[in-house]
């Protein structure tokens, strides 16, 4: 239901950051490539579009970081022939004191420890940190006073991490771009902006991101379209936030499944209609809870993207049957 035409979105992408370098007389674009799906998938659009001569591409990791991601940002740049700095912010990040907190020093011993320590989580507090954060952003008022506590004492020193991290990230990009006359892109999608999973102000935040307008379902067609390196389509998406800890587990649900029901929001259906289709009422809720907390991570200021994978679509496959059905 979510599929669209991969070709056609290509070449839309591709036409509009060609033209928007152009017209901005840009000598090259800049972007963070994290070595995950979305970044690659961009990267590899703005360099069958201008050229991988005039690409920039920065893998900015740091004391967390997995292994993995540089590996395959690496791999992206060698399949590409694009330039990419590797440059490690650990330095900067420890003069803020990010890693100081007891909970960011245990979140460095094993993998299986960071899962366990956000099952518990969400065990005795009945939500993911990842709620936690978004009620505490909106100033949502916690009235439990236990789950006060433990919010200040652990998930906020979590999210301080991950915040000053990507708005760090975003620094160095934008002062990048300044130094080279380069347009900064960012690789922002759909479903994390509809959710809040990203850093208000942070390098997911940017104001120009071509794939705003498609779900990450839909980047995964584009991956594929595009061919790229198997190992780069088959891996597991990963904030870069603990070791351990995928997107899925700590959004708390899989993309796909978010992404059909985003959809089924998108077309005006009610929760009736859309538990119909078999989805849980627990699961109707989760999203619409997420929407609403993360409401007001979305007042940044953003060009409208080039393509839509939402309903209605002219990029989607099939949605006059859709409709109809």
């Amino acid at each position: 239901m979510l599929d669209i035409d991969a070709r056609k979105v290509v070449e839309e992408i591709k036409f509009y950051i060609s033209k928007l370098a152009d017209d901005q007389n840009k000598s090259c674009v800049v972007l963070g490539l994290s070595g995950g799906i979305d970044s690659a998938v961009l990267v590899t659009l703005i360099a069958r579009s201008i050229g991988p001569e005039r690409v920039k591409a920065y893998f900015l990791k740091d004391r967390d970081s997995e292994k993995e991601s540089e590996v395959n940002a690496r791999k992206m740049a060698d399949w590409l022939g694009v330039d990419l700095k590797v440059q490690d912010i650990s330095p900067v990040m420890e003069e803020k004191g990010i890693y100081t907190p007891l909970i960011m020093r245990l979140s460095t011993m094993a993998p299986s420890l960071n899962r366990f320590l956000l099952r518990m989580y969400l065990l005795i507090f009945r939500e993911t940190p990842f709620i936690s954060s978004l009620k505490a952003g909106c100033e949502h008022v916690q009235r439990n006073l236990l789950n006060r506590m433990i919010y200040k004492l652990l998930t906020v020193h979590l999210e301080k991490s991950f915040i000053a991290r990507h708005i760090y990230r975003r620094e160095v990009i934008e002062k990048a771009a300044t130094d080279l006359n380069g347009l900064v892109l960012g690789a922002g999608n759909c479903s994390e902006f509809l959710v809040g999973w990203f850093v208000k102000g942070g390098i997911d935040d940017l104001p120009i991101q071509p794939m705003r307008g498609l779900y990450k379902s839909q980047i995964w067609q584009l991956a594929e379209y595009l061919e790229l390196p198997l190992k780069i389509r088959r891996q597991v998406p990963s904030p870069d936030m603990m070791r351990g800890i995928t997107d899925e587990f700590g959004i708390g649900m899989h993309y796909r499944r978010l992404d059909e029901i985003l959809d089924y929001i998108d077309r005006g259906m009610n929760d009736s209609e859309i538990h119909a289709c078999g989805v849980t009422d627990k699961e109707i809720k989760y999203v619409h809870d997420i929407r609403r907390f993360s409401d007001w991570k979305r007042s940044s200021s953003h060009i409208k993207p080039p393509v839509s994978g939402g309903a209605g679509s002219p990029f989607r496959c099939n949605e006059n049957s859709i409709n109809e059905d």
